[in-house]
């Protein structure tokens, strides 16, 4: 069996060195703090701000006037989906929440790289490179989330019906017209 030398990352307090092969929550909240100590970025993943996605359009209407419930952002509809509505018969389908637990070990492998060409080789473009690939990573993995259902709770009838009524046949939580998937965005912000 060959062994292997551990991949290391430098970090700024005192040249300490930390063993890539132990990766863990630890080492990734490490990781993130000499990421804030090599810049100021962040990377957000969802539904942000004004972005061109973040209002929907109306489906139908009663009267001309848009339902209720499609008055709606995108960014509300996503938090009422991710943690259910009991009393309106919607249940909890998480597509967000578990994003940054599935990611974890390639947002840490592409954050290292990210630190050690900034701390090793000066590249003022390794960390923002990397941010920008993590929240790439994070934004396809929550639109996967909604695109397997994994765990997801069946539309009810009532939900099957009314899609039928507007000649839907698709019958996946969650996609209906798409807007809410499409919606899903990330960005690298300088806080």
């Amino acid at each position: 069996m060959i062994q292997q030398k551990p991949v290391e990352v430098y970090a700024i307090n005192n040249g300490q060195k930390i063993d890539a092969s132990a990766v863990g929550d630890r080492v990734f909240r490490k990781l993130m703090r000499q990421l804030h100590l090599v810049s100021s970025l962040n990377v957000k993943v969802g539904f942000i701000g004004d972005s061109q996605f973040s209002q929907r359009k109306p489906i139908g209407s009663d009267n001309g006037k848009p339902k209720q419930s499609q008055t709606l952002n995108n960014a509300s509809l996503a938090y009422l989906h991710e943690n259910g509505a009991p009393g309106a018969g919607i249940p909890a389908r998480p597509f967000l929440t578990p994003v940054p637990r599935q990611c974890r070990q390639i947002a840490t492998d592409l954050l290292k790289t990210g630190i050690s060409g900034a701390l090793k080789k000066g590249d003022k473009q390794a960390v923002p490179t990397a941010l920008q690939k993590v929240g790439m990573k994070m934004r396809d993995q929550a639109k996967e989330n909604i695109r397997n259902q994994d765990g997801f709770a069946p539309l009810s009838a009532a939900t099957i019906r009314a899609r039928k009524a507007r000649k839907v046949t698709r019958t996946k939580a969650l996609i209906d017209t798409g807007q809410l998937l499409n919606a899903i965005t990330y960005e690298v912000t300088d806080d």
